[in-house]
């Protein structure tokens, strides 16, 4: 099954294509996985309570660590993205 794929020329075009696009722009694989993130976040944060609170309010409380999770994951993909282009620290 592998060795078709491996062996296609559609696929081997497309991931030199990729290649040299992503070589292009750089950090455009990082912008869209933050927006990912960010579109998670507000569908959880408008679904997941409207579910919780139809049912019982004690499964609101399971709410926290998604949104925390995802606060997180925003932050530390801000974060990555904003070290790479400003380089080493400030005295080096």
């Amino acid at each position: 099954m592998f060795k078709r794929f491996d062996e296609s020329k559609f696929v081997g075009e497309f991931l030199a294509k990729l290649s040299t696009t992503l070589a292009v722009y750089r950090g455009l694989p990082m912008l869209v996985g933050t927006g990912l993130v960010i579109a998670s976040l507000v569908t959880s944060l408008i679904v997941i309570p409207i579910i919780a609170l139809s049912e019982n309010t004690i499964l609101f409380l399971l709410c926290i660590p998604t949104i925390l999770f995802h606060l997180g994951t925003i932050t530390a993909l801000i974060g990555i993205m904003m070290s790479a282009p400003l380089g080493r620290g400030f005295h080096e």
